[in-house]
């Protein structure tokens, strides 16, 4: 079973145990409920003991959230194995720019629409099976890397880098496009990436 769903139910089983045992305290073990207006004096102690539990309580949950979240970062290896680097992608107008370390040398390319329908004359060949972090952003204006195989929209924003991470699990020539309007050759930006 996965990591994060068994945490999951943790919570929401600790909250609910939670709420029914300071229910059950509140109406069974407090003899003076809505009787009398009790002291200030009496609770102090009390009140500070709650305090420091309840923060080392959601101290806990914040470090095991973190935990999970970290956990599951493709590039640690945790659940792909085959984790291929990180792809650098450039939105300009009206091109994509690609950018990836091999062997200590960056290789890059750029991505120009040709004269056929979703074509460019250099695309974006990636290894089946493989992970891949793709670093976005934009150089001039706001793009949109759009990969509608791989249920992908990532905005490219001057100044911002936006990661997400691909899986190619399935063979074959994918087409995106930029979604986002982006001046007078938006219509000409398409994303062509082969899963080799």
């Amino acid at each position: 079973m996965d990591l994060i769903v068994v945490y999951m139910w943790f919570v929401g089983i600790l909250i609910c145990l939670w709420v029914f045992f300071s229910l059950a305290l509140n109406l069974f073990f407090s003899p003076f409920v809505g009787c009398v207006s009790l002291g200030r004096l009496k609770f102090d102690y009390f009140e500070f003991v709650l305090v420091v539990l309840f923060s080392v309580i959601i101290l806990l949950l914040i470090f095991f959230n973190l935990l999970i979240m970290r956990s599951h970062n493709p590039s640690r290896g945790f659940y792909f194995s085959s984790y291929s680097g990180s792809i650098s992608v450039v939105g300009r107008q009206w091109y994509w720019e690609y950018s990836h370390l091999v062997n200590g040398v960056i290789s890059g390319l750029d991505s120009y629409y040709s004269c056929f329908v979703d074509c460019v004359d250099n695309g974006l060949n990636l290894g089946y099976k493989g992970v891949y972090c793709l670093n976005i952003t934009s150089g001039d204006v706001l793009h949109s890397f759009s990969l509608p195989a791989a249920n992908m929209k990532i905005d490219a924003i001057p100044g911002r880098i936006n990661n997400v991470f691909l899986y190619t699990n399935v063979l074959g020539r994918h087409v995106g496009y930029c979604s986002e309007f982006c001046g007078a050759g938006h219509g000409y930006m398409p994303i062509v990436v082969n899963v080799l």
